[in-house]
């Protein structure tokens, strides 16, 4: 799923090459041109500082447009995107032994995404490092040409919301010394229980009110 965009042709199709470094499971180095329609950005582990984020690659995501948990219906993503099935065919024996395919997914198309929602395509994010690190690193996230930007999820849980003063509000709390200090204070720095999505069941934030002077002093 994770791809670079090594061209795009003039006929509107986009030359891909997926990402095989550092894969947990070997697999082969593909070159296609495929439809760009269903590439996202997407945020990889490095892309995330504190205050700013910007992708690095891309993402196939080729979930249903109407239900984004469950993946495009086999016929109507060779029917609308060939180029992006054929691609995708070329994985299928791999994609459909992954563990949370098997746990979750039987019965899906075999290139459908596990844990994908609407949320995953709202228009603004609050993101973050969840492990590996021993500090808050928050930023906020919109589009970048002209598409949802992605995370990914396992090193990066991320907070939906469609005001962008809200975000910036929520990202200033999350960025703040007494947020920080709480954060190390409940979980392992460096470990992969640092700041995960949990910490915000025991860590309040005030809901943002966008008449508070506080408020939008932090979100400016």
């Amino acid at each position: 799923y994770w791809v670079d965009i090594v061209n795009k042709r003039p006929d509107g199709l986009v030359v891909v090459s997926n990402i095989t470094e550092g894969a947990k499971r070997e697999v082969e180095s593909v070159q296609a041109a495929i439809e760009p329609d269903l590439l996202y950005p997407l945020l990889r582990g490095r892309d995330v500082k504190r205050w700013k984020a910007k992708p690095s690659t891309w993402i196939i995501t080729p979930q249903d447009f109407l239900d984004q948990k469950h993946g495009l219906p086999e016929k109507q993503l060779q029917t609308q995107f060939p180029k992006s099935y054929l691609y995708l065919k070329k994985f299928q024996k791999i994609l459909e032994t992954r563990p949370a395919y098997v746990k979750y997914l039987r019965g899906e198309p075999f290139y459908s995404l596990y844990d994908i929602k609407g949320y995953t395509f709202t228009l603004y994010k609050v993101v973050w490092k969840g492990f590996g690190v021993s500090a808050m690193s928050v930023a906020v996230v919109s589009h970048s040409e002209g598409k949802p930007i992605m995370t990914n999820q396992a090193m990066h849980p991320f907070i939906s919301l469609d005001n962008l003063n809200e975000a910036h509000y929520v990202c200033a709390l999350m960025n703040s010394a007494p947020f920080n200090f709480t954060v190390q204070s409940h979980t392992q720095k460096g470990g992969k229980s640092f700041a995960q999505p949990n910490i915000l069941e025991n860590i309040r934030i005030p809901k943002f009110d966008s008449t508070d002077k506080v408020h939008q002093e932090l979100a400016g």
